[in-house]
């Protein structure tokens, strides 16, 4: 990829993404919660979020904000510290296997949790310059296992790529 194609895709990806949006929530009340289990739902194709569950998956959301919401690094990603990747891990460590909702299989219904990705981005929504969204295909790709370590190991290694996507935007005169 050129300097220009990753300059035009990060233009692209600034106006068409809804991180405005969720800048405004405040996830110490339900109804926000619920607001952006919704949009996860609707948008970003979070089906563990369904709304028939949407008040207990939000009730979760805002315990795990309460407990861990200022805690999140509020830096960009070239500035986190050892410290802030622990309390990311901690607070990934805390939601991923909370309840987010329950579905039949077999004729038995299971709990579902909110998993790797769907914790992964609601990090995301809260802090876009910080902490990264993933799927399965980024996880395997990736060759990471969806726990809060591998979740690190992923940040770690973007942190990394932006270092020398820096040093190559300074050799070639650009910020």
């Amino acid at each position: 990829m050129t300097l220009a194609e990753l300059s035009l895709g990060c233009y692209m990806y600034t106006r068409l993404s809804s991180n405005g949006y969720f800048a405004t929530l405040d996830l110490t009340k339900i109804e926000d919660c619920k607001k952006l289990l919704t949009s996860l739902f609707d948008e970003w194709g979070c089906l563990q979020f369904v709304p028939g569950y949407r008040d207990q998956a939000a009730e979760e959301l805002k315990d795990w904000f309460q407990q861990f919401g200022s805690t999140l690094p509020a830096t960009d990603i070239l500035s986190m510290t050892t410290a802030d990747l622990d309390n990311v891990e901690k607070a990934y460590n805390w939601l991923v296997g909370r309840l987010a909702s329950k579905r039949k299989i077999n004729d038995k219904e299971v709990d579902v949790e909110f998993g790797p990705v769907g914790t992964a981005k609601i990090l995301f929504a809260l802090r876009p310059d910080t902490l990264m969204l993933w799927d399965k295909d980024i996880i395997a790709e990736l060759k990471l296992d969806g726990t809060s370590g591998s979740y690190r190991q992923m940040l770690l290694k973007a942190k990394g790529w932006l270092i020398d996507l820096k040093s190559e935007c300074e050799k070639n005169g650009l910020n």
